[in-house]
């Protein structure tokens, strides 16, 4: 026996709106057993705050790191000229189109930020020039009337500041191989290849802290008080 056209068309709605309420149905049900796990499930835990997360910079620190950042994304290249007073200067705020290896990068922001020049007496520059990195030097702790220098073994008096600058011992051998500068918000900022950057945490490096030194020059800390 033929079914009639009219009644066809209506078992066949009939069947797509079970169909649908069915699926409504089950998407409800699933959302409310979610949203019920969730509301008894605890929240994750917000991430640990760092320990230098608080950093800013203040006076001829904040001096340097304007200096400093004014360079990001300048190429590194190891042995990068100048290295004096009057030729880092000359480059000012712009962008130095020569590069700069890390040495010459902390003696430029310092030179250009706060009118410090601090090559050689600061960070062993002259000498890792010089002799290719090849000359052993020890972190010893001391003062002068233009610095404070100690090791990584204990931090600078009341902790690490923005200015302050970090000496890495790297290679077998162990010696100076690299310096960088203590920056905001817990991170440094130096030239290292590929280029000039600020995103790496001091942790990084504080945790090696058998193969580092730092150095603080005294004109930041005073401006800072």
């Amino acid at each position: 026996m033929l079914v009639p056209q009219g009644q066809i068309r209506f078992r066949i709605r009939l069947l797509k709106f079970v169909l649908i309420s069915g699926t409504v149905a089950l998407l409800i049900g699933t959302t409310a057993a979610v949203t019920a796990r969730d509301r008894h499930q605890p929240d994750a835990p917000a991430e640990k705050p760092g320990k230098y997360d608080h950093l800013r910079a203040h006076g001829k620190a904040l001096a340097v790191l304007r200096a400093a950042r004014s360079q990001i994304g300048v190429p590194y290249v190891y042995g990068a000229q100048p290295r004096s007073p009057n030729g880092l200067l000359a480059v000012g705020h712009h962008k130095h189109r020569d590069g700069f290896d890390c040495s010459s990068f902390v003696a430029y922001a310092f030179q250009v930020g706060a009118g410090e020049w601090i090559s050689g007496t600061i960070a062993h520059t002259d000498q890792i020039w010089t002799q290719g990195g090849l000359l052993p030097l020890t972190p010893t702790a001391g003062e002068t009337d233009k610095i404070i220098r100690g090791t990584g073994r204990k931090p600078p008096p009341g902790g690490y500041r923005p200015g302050d600058i970090l000496e890495m011992r790297e290679g077998a051998g162990g010696y100076w191989g690299h310096v960088l500068i203590v920056s905001e918000r817990g991170q440094v900022i130096q030239s290292y290849p590929p280029d000039v950057y600020e995103t790496e945490p001091i942790e990084t490096y504080l945790r090696r802290n058998s193969r580092m030194g730092w150095v603080r020059v005294k004109a930041l800390q005073d401006s800072s008080n």
